[in-house]
């Protein structure tokens, strides 16, 4: 322990060069006052921290920065980095699906627009789970795991530095318009220091879920054991240093959830064939519902588990070189029930995370440095659904579902009936893999920093679907009672398919101080090429020629690119940031910004490159199909052909960013901005689909195109409060006052072409347009009483932690299943005028629900007049709270002990009613709880989120 006084030393910050720290006081209390300056890194800026504030004063950017010891303190529910993710201005959490795996919007960008890096490399490298590849093969979202959490990636332990930029950052980042989240991990010192820690839940510690009390049920069993510990030290002092983090997880998750299932008269009124298929669904325990349905409630819990595992070793290798490596391996399982299934139908999801990164940093002169990162990463994924006996279920033989040339084991079988269906079989085993190189010099002159250098990435993903599908679909009862089934669409893939993208960025910037240091210019340009992806083995894409006109289109020449690269993607950035008074304590910069950013175009590419296939529709057949009649034809390069293709005059998506804000100390220790953010987006991605009488070419049975027809227009009020730990208080707070509107929310949901439908039409709110949006946390040390003895020693050592979410309603788009031009779109009613939307209702969730009687069907080929996302949900907020005690067992041994309540009010929060106007029985109300709308078997874990019962975790942790 140092004693009060001066001090000046120099120290080296990971991915800094060099960095000079000067006058280093030390007050009596712990008390901090430094200067720091930052001379070449990952981030053109400077920070003054003076008697402990800190004023951020040559970058326009706008984000947080979030040291290490806030993050262990503030109650992280999962203990993974979306609670931090979330204090961020202009972050907005969004539903996760299959195909829309993105977690959050960030100033009106869609979800998978967000890039996350890991030591200075690239972590998007998700890969699906679906038949489709889908935005995970051109690496738009980032590699989650079975519980969508990122500690897979670094556990909280390991971490050194979290670090989110929403708005004109400079020219060395980008790749994507939205937020860039940087994870710095940490490193081993001349010091052994280590933690082992366990962070227990258990359902008698929680409360029971809003619908499982409104039903009578009980809560399901809630286990989890989340475990591990951290090492770091010398291998040779002071030159070789190493850093370990092991993580386990072991989770029964619990959930409850109301669904509908075939009534007992419509099971006894069926054929004895088709009863069966039936019978595979749960016995319903509660009111029969119109239809031929009845309801279905229960409580449950699923399993999962995770361990990962990192090793870091950081190596001086002279004066001013340093070289560091890290490998990380973290396997995780889940086992889950799919929200749009029914319950009894359990899903298997398999992840493997495998990340290895080598750096090198170089001074290699006092005013020219070097960095240089490399990365390797695997992410596996596999998926596949069976039945169980949940509610009386009786699941058929593998003999009934399947044909007898085929089984579970390599083939899908689904059977869709009004409100429910269920899968069985394998669906994917995917693998995505990435090679990441980015390099960086650094040259300082007078009262410039130049900054030259590139980022290379080249995704290489396998696609390994079920050979075999068959997809049954029932409309109504009468079809269930006659065993005809409308329609039954059979398919086959042949072997797997090897997709390539590349993606290089090369940027120069110059960040300059001028008017007696007052002012700082950031300015530079960035290149962004991202040509069309490719198969390895010259399978594929299929695409078209002719497209201007479909009813002489014809199918491309094998290998034709899905679209035409541009070399013209050039994104300019100019920041400014000028100190208008420098008193020390009392700060006040301005900045402002603006910038071009270009997102990847590659988000629906998965889709374009698959293994080859046949399939075949057959409509208004008995079923079950006779063996025979279930074999798919063989694979042929004859029409009909069904195809996903790009427009090849597709350009990349491209986003204007600016803001002005202004930014005030307030005093030593605390600081608050005020910024006006905006995001313009144009040329967005658009999916089109032509089909039936919308497709008058018989060579074509179906073909979605994507298109550069969509825009966005987001604007913000933003606040953010920063205080950094003083006085034993540490706080970050901010709130959001923003409107986005777009004509499509996402780049995978199906349109009618432009020519049939005019896109403004759909141009609306956002899918993720929150109007209000607070988020806060703060740590507090209560002061040691002037006491002795036992009761002093009671007292001392205690602190408390705590998060507090709140925002308005999402958006509710009230949608209908029907054709338009032959498409399966998305297709609203026409709003009955002088009808209430809204009706009161104190049986259901929230206490009101959206009244059916204020829509009505509109006449064919047409999109209803209710606007899109016309409708709100509910408001959503939560208190999460954290009680910690820490015991000094000994000079270098301490014990941590910590009770950690999400949601401590037990404020219920409600998911949007249900938006589907053909379900007569369930549209309008809520049916679960906010957290588990998130995204389930896709996103985040329910417990995880936002929005749930209240549920207590108590946690050990062992510090040396």
């Amino acid at each position: 322990m140092l004693p009060p006084g001066s001090y000046t030393l120099k120290a080296q910050r990971q991915g800094f060069a060099t960095a000079e720290v000067s006058h280093l006081k030390l007050n009596v209390g712990g008390h901090v006052a430094i200067n720091i300056k930052l001379k070449t890194g990952d981030i053109s800026e400077s920070i003054i921290v003076e008697g402990g504030s800190v004023v951020q004063t040559e970058s326009a950017a706008i984000g947080i920065l979030v040291d290490r010891q806030f993050v262990e303190n503030i109650p992280l529910n999962g203990r993974s980095f979306h609670a931090l993710i979330e204090l961020t201005p202009g972050v907005v959490l969004t539903k996760s699906t299959g195909a829309e795996q993105g977690q959050f919007s960030v100033n009106g960008q869609r979800n998978n627009a967000n890039y996350f890096m890991i030591d200075g490399v690239s972590s998007n490298t998700g890969i699906a789970i679906g038949l489709s590849l889908g935005q995970t093969a051109g690496g738009t979202v980032p590699a989650f795991n079975a519980l969508g959490t990122t500690s897979n990636l670094v556990s909280v332990d390991a971490l050194e530095e979290f670090r989110i930029l929403t708005s004109t950052y400079a020219p060395e980042f980008g790749r994507t318009p939205g937020a860039q989240v940087s994870l710095l991990t940490r490193s081993g010192t001349n010091q052994f220091h280590g933690t082992v820690f366990n962070y227990f839940r258990n359902d008698a510690l929680d409360a029971n879920d809003w619908f499982a009390n409104s039903r009578g049920l009980n809560k399901p069993a809630l286990r989890q054991n989340d475990f591990g510990g951290v090492l770091g030290g010398p291998i040779i002092k002071d030159q070789t240093f190493f850093f370990f983090s092991y993580e386990g997880l072991r989770l029964r998750l619990p959930e409850v959830r109301i669904s509908q299932v075939p009534s007992l008269s419509l099971r006894r009124s069926a054929l004895p064939q088709i009863q069966p298929f039936l019978n595979a669904f749960p016995i319903p325990n509660g009111e029969e519902l119109q239809g031929g349905f009845s309801e279905f409630s229960a409580g449950y819990s699923d399993p999962s588990s995770l361990d990962a595992t990192s090793i870091r070793a950081d190596h001086t290798l002279g004066s001013g070189t340093t070289l560091f490596g890290r490998y990380n391996h973290a396997p995780s399982k889940a086992i889950f029930r799919d929200p749009e299934l029914t319950l009894n139908n359990v899903g298997l999801n398999s992840f493997k995370t495998q990340s290895s990164t080598l750096g090198l940093t170089q001074a290699i002169s006092p005013s020219v440095s070097n960095d240089f990162r490399i990365n390797y990463t695997r992410t596996g994924a596999s998926t596949r659904f069976v039945l169980d006996q949940l509610g009386g279920a009786v699941p058929p033989a593998d003999s009934v579902i399947f044909p007898s040339f085929t089984a579970s084991r390599d083939a899908l079988f689904q059977i869709s009936l009004p409100g429910t269906a269920y899968l069985v079989g394998k669906v994917a085993d995917n693998l995505q893999r990435q090679i990441n190189v980015v390099e960086s010099l650094s040259v300082l002159a007078v009262g410039h920093q130049f900054k030259f250098g590139f980022d290379y990435r080249r995704l290489s993903p396998i696609s390994n679907q079920s050979s075999y599908s068959q997809i049954v679909n029932f409309s109504d009862t009468s079809e269930l009672v006659s065993g005809i089934a409308p329609s039954v669409e059979i398919g086959a893939t042949f072997g797997r398919v090897f997709p390539l993208f590349t993606n290089v960025s090369p940027y120069a910037q110059d960040t300059w101080k001028a008017s007696q240091r007052r002012l700082t210019l950031t300015f530079g340009l960035r290149w962004e090429y991202n040509p069309p992806p490719r198969e390895k083995n010259g399978n594929g894409p299929f695409t078209v020629s002719g497209l201007d006109d479909p009813a002489t289109m014809s199918l491309a020449p094998i290998g034709t690119p899905l679209w035409r690269a541009s070399y013209k993607n050039f994104a300019p950035r100019l920041g400014a940031a000028y100190q208008l008074f420098q008193s020390k304590g009392f700060e006040t910069v301005l900045r402002g910004g603006i910038g071009l950013l270009y997102d990847l175009g590659t988000g629906p590419a998965g889709r374009a490159i698959s293994p080859f296939g046949s399939g075949m529709f057959l409509l208004d057949v008995p079923f079950p199909l006779a063996s025979e009649q279930a074999r798919p034809p063989a694979f042929s390069f004859d029409p009909p052909y069904n195809l996903f293709a790009y427009d090849p005059d597709m350009k990349l998506p491209k986003t204007y960013q600016w803001n002005v804000s202004i930014e005030q100390s307030l005093g030593p220790d605390q600081a608050v901005s005020i910024s006006y953010v905006a995001a313009v987006g144009r040329d967005l991605l658009r999916l089109e689909t032509l089909s039936g009488s919308n497709l008058p070419n018989p060579d074509f049975r179906r073909l979605a195109v994507v298109r550069n027809a969509a825009t966005s227009d987001y604007h913000a009020l933003q606040t953010k409060y920063h205080r950094r730990l003083s006085r034993g208080l540490q706080a970050l707070a901010s709130y959001t006052w923003s409107h986005s509107i777009d004509g499509a929310s996402t780049e995978t949901g199906n349109n009618v072409p432009a020519a049939r439908i005019e896109p403004n039409v759909n141009r609306g709110p956002s899918d993720f347009d929150v109007r209000h949006s607070f988020s806060g946390a703060l740590t507090y040390d209560f002061p040691s009483p002037a006491l002795t003895g036992i009761v002093g020693a009671i007292l001392r050592n205690w602190s408390v932690d705590s998060m507090f979410r709140a925002r308005t309603a999402t958006p509710v788009n009230v949608i209908m299943s029907r054709l338009l031009f032959g498409v399966p779109v998305v297709n609203r009613p026409d709003l009955v005028l002088g009808v209430p939307l809204y009706l009161d209702d104190p049986a259901v969730a929230g206490g009101s629900r959206i009244n059916r009687a204020a829509f009505s069907i509109p006449p064919p080929n047409q999109q209803g007049t209710l606007g899109r996302n016309s409708l709100r949900g509910f408001p959503v907020s939560q208190l999460d709270l954290a009680l910690r005690r820490r015991f000094n067992l000994a000079e270098r041994l301490t014990l941590q002990f910590r009770a950690d309540l999400f949601n401590v009010m037990n404020h219920p929060n409600f998911a949007d009613p249900n938006p589907f106007f053909n379900n007569i029985n369930l549209f309008g109300q809520s049916l679960q709880m906010f957290g588990r709308s998130l995204g389930e078997g896709a996103g985040l874990s329910p417990l995880y989120q936002i929005g749930g019962p209240r549920s207590i975790q108590l946690a050990l942790k062992l510090q040396f």
